[in-house]
C-alpha cells in the first residue's frame, strides 16, 4: 500500500514550510489573491518554475521536484486555489483543492485532496506558511466506492477522539480489510511512508478511538481499505489544541 501514500503525501507534504511568526497577521490580503491566483494559473499550465517567483529560493527548488514527481503520476491534476475569509486571529489564508485520476490498466485511480493554510506574504511572494486543515484521498477500482469520512479537524491536547472510515454500501458477505497509522511530519515530507499492517474489518469500514498528545502540534493519520471493488487510501491532518477557543478557526 506504500505507493498509494506516497501519491497522498505529495498533497500534504507540498503545504508544510516554516510555521508562521506572530508578524504574519500583516499579510496583505490583495498579495494573497494575486499569488492565489498566479499558483493556480501556473499549476493548471504544467509551469513549475511558478514557485521560484511565489516562495523562496529553497522552499521553491523543493516544490518544484515535489510537484514534477506528483504530475508523473497524474498529469492531468487540476487546482483550485482560492483566498479563503481572515481567521478569527486575523490572519489571512488560502485554500487548496486538488483533483486528478489516471486509468492504469482496467483500474482508475481518482484523488481527491484539500487544504486551508494561512500565509505571510512579502512582496507577492509567500515567506511563511502554517498548514491548518488537511486530507486527501485516493481511490482505486472499476466501481466508485462511496464512503464517508469522520475525522475532527481539531481535538483538545490529551483527548480521545474517533476516526471512523464508513463504507455507505453494505458489504454484504465480502471481505474486506483495513488499517491506520500515525504518520510523522517527517514522514509526510520526505514521502518515506510506512507500509500499513492490514486486517480483516468486522464492520463496514474503520473505526477506532485514539488519543491526542499531551503538547499542541499536529497529528498526521494515514488510513487504508482493501475492498474487493478497490483501494481507498487517506491522510488527514488534525490540529492538537490547549484550549478549546483554538479548536475553529473563525
Amino acid at each position: 500500500m506504500n505507493h498509494f501514500l506516497r501519491a497522498l503525501s505529495f498533497c500534504l507534504a507540498i503545504t508544510i514550510l516554516t510555521p508562521l511568526g506572530e508578524s504574519s497577521v500583516l499579510a496583505q490580503d490583495a498579495s494573497i489573491k494575486k499569488i492565489s491566483k498566479v499558483l493556480q494559473n501556473n499549476l493548471n499550465k504544467k509551469n513549475p518554475q511558478v514557485f521560484r517567483t511565489t516562495f523562496s529560493n529553497e522552499q521553491a527548488l523543493r516544490l518544484e521536484n515535489l510537484y514534477e514527481n506528483f504530475l508523473e503520476r497524474f498529469p492531468n491534476a487540476e487546482w483550485a486555489i482560492e483566498k479563503s475569509k481572515v481567521f478569527k486571529d486575523g490572519r489571512s489564508a488560502i485554500n487548496i483543492s486538488i483533483k486528478a485520476n489516471q486509468f492504469k490498466g482496467d483500474y482508475l485511480y481518482k484523488l481527491e485532496s484539500k487544504q486551508k493554510i494561512a500565509l505571510e506574504t512579502k512582496k507577492n511572494k509567500i515567506i511563511d506558511s502554517e498548514i491548518l486543515e488537511s486530507y486527501s484521498i485516493l481511490k482505486s477500482g472499476i466501481h466508485e466506492i462511496p464512503i464517508t469520512i469522520s475525522i475532527p479537524n481539531s481535538v483538545l491536547t490529551g483527548t480521545k477522539y474517533d476516526i471512523d472510515v464508513i463504507l455507505e454500501k453494505p458489504i454484504n458477505d465480502m471481505i474486506i480489510a483495513g488499517g491506520l497509522i500515525n504518520l510523522s511530519k517527517k514522514e509526510i515530507e520526505t514521502r518515506n511512508m510506512p507500509n500499513i499492517e492490514l486486517s480483516p474489518l468486522g464492520g463496514g469500514g474503520i473505526f477506532k478511538s485514539v488519543q491526542a498528545p499531551i503538547k499542541p502540534g499536529n497529528q498526521y493519520w494515514g488510513a487504508v481499505i482493501a475492498h474487493p471493488e478497490g483501494i481507498i487510501s487517506i491522510t488527514k491532518l488534525v490540529r492538537i489544541v490547549e484550549n478549546k477557543s483554538n479548536l475553529s478557526l473563525y
